[in-house]
């Protein structure tokens, strides 16, 4: 379950009485969720907080620091109660999101994403050790952003600065205009993102079965080796 928007602790969300992940986890094993030794639970959350926190005047890196530790929070309490399979994505630079173009937070975002992946990286090393039986499949989104930016012809995306949604000729243009474009809004990204998000996902997972138009996408993130499956050991 998910709900659009989410804060990860429980602090007043300024988008409305949106269920923070804390609380989905609470209403998932209140009505009877459980996880099984297979089943795998994808955690991807942190962004609204910084978003909000650093509008509203939060120091970067404490609003980042702060943010990872309510995330980890939320794993510890999916593995207290017995998840085994963890699929877990860091943040992207939000240095390149349209939303900070020019913008004066633009500094602040940057520092809360860069303690925030840095803080969750080093605490999900945690997580591993102290759960023997633990496996972490991560997802680095953060470098994926940044090599689309830096080539992003390479994954078939030929604007990767301007949001679609702000864009006559993408927005009023047909699908294969929009699939060109790595945003969509000015911090979400489009289909074509969101694919290569899912190739990383997959490589992460593998060996898994892929849909006929992943390997050509597997290939590129490879060789910059944007995914990686992590297993504790004891």
């Amino acid at each position: 379950m998910a709900f659009g928007g989410a804060r990860a602790d429980n602090d007043t969300n300024s988008s409305g009485p949106i269920p923070s992940l804390l609380v989905q986890l609470g209403l998932f094993l209140g009505s009877g969720g459980i996880f099984q030794p297979d089943t795998l639970v994808s955690v991807w959350a942190g962004a609204n907080d910084i978003f909000q926190d650093v509008a509203k005047g939060g120091i970067g890196t404490d609003v980042g620091n702060n943010t990872a530790n309510d995330v980890v929070t939320a794993l510890g309490a999916l593995v207290a109660n017995s998840a085994k399979n963890l699929l877990v994505f860091n943040l992207p630079d939000f240095g390149v999101l349209p939303r900070y173009a020019s913008n004066p937070l633009q500094d602040e975002a940057i520092d809360a994403v860069t303690a925030f992946n840095a803080t969750l990286s080093t605490s999900l090393d945690l997580l591993e050790f102290t759960n023997p039986d633990l496996t972490i499949y991560r997802v680095d989104t953060f470098n994926i952003f940044n090599a689309l930016m830096e080539d992003s012809s390479t994954f078939g995306i030929s604007n990767a600065t301007a949001p679609c949604i702000a864009t006559v000729a993408c927005i009023s243009g047909p699908r294969s205009v929009q699939d060109g474009f790595l945003f969509w809004d000015e911090v979400h990204p489009t289909r074509s993102g969101h694919r290569l998000i899912e190739a990383a996902a997959r490589q992460a997972l593998a060996p898994v079965p892929l849909p006929a138009t992943a390997p050509l996408l597997l290939a590129a993130f490879a060789l910059i080796g944007l995914a990686a499956r992590r297993r504790a050991t004891a």
